[in-house]
């Protein structure tokens, strides 16, 4: 039988698999699509303020080729690593690499990064991590508007709606 464990199904997996289709049935793919858009928009909606000054901008600027699962933003000739390490080490977030910004002018990969709104996350989870962004940015004395967390709230606020 040792020969064969190599291929035993690996059950958890399977059982991981039930959970999610059940959870997806649960939900509804229109709800969920509509979900990962509000998700999206609270994103963007902290970064259009804290772009407005200082070195944070979107990657993608025009709104409607931007994806719902990840945002990307950049700091052309800005170092972004102490502020990605700092969030990491105290926020336990931990930040996406920017995927093609290999030159000098992003600092070999050092000046983008990347947000993940995607999958099974809710407002609450985001909310930690958009301010857990803007903490860092304080932090680390990157230059930023600040109020991007504010902004976000503001928008939450008006666009979800769960039944009560």
């Amino acid at each position: 039988m040792g020969d064969l464990a190599p291929l035993t199904t690996p059950l958890t997996f399977l059982y991981t698999l039930i959970m999610l289709y059940e959870i997806i049935n649960k939900e509804g793919k229109d709800n969920i699509i509509k979900r990962h858009e509000i998700l999206a928009n609270t994103v963007w909606k902290a970064v259009d303020i804290w772009s407005q000054e200082g070195v944070l901008k979107f990657n993608v600027i025009d709104k409607t080729n931007r994806s719902h699962a990840v945002t990307t933003l950049v700091a052309k000739n800005f170092d972004l690593l102490p502020f990605e390490n700092w969030i990491e080490r105290n926020t336990g977030v931990e930040l996406g690499i920017g995927l093609g910004f290999e030159g000098p002018e992003y600092y070999y990969g050092n000046s983008a990064f990347r947000i993940a709104h995607m999958g099974h996350l809710n407002p609450h989870m985001l909310l930690g991590v958009i301010a857990s962004l803007e903490m860092g940015l304080i932090a680390t004395n990157i230059p930023f508007k600040k109020g991007g967390l504010d902004n976000a709230i503001d928008y939450l606020a008006e666009s979800i709606n769960y039944e009560t």
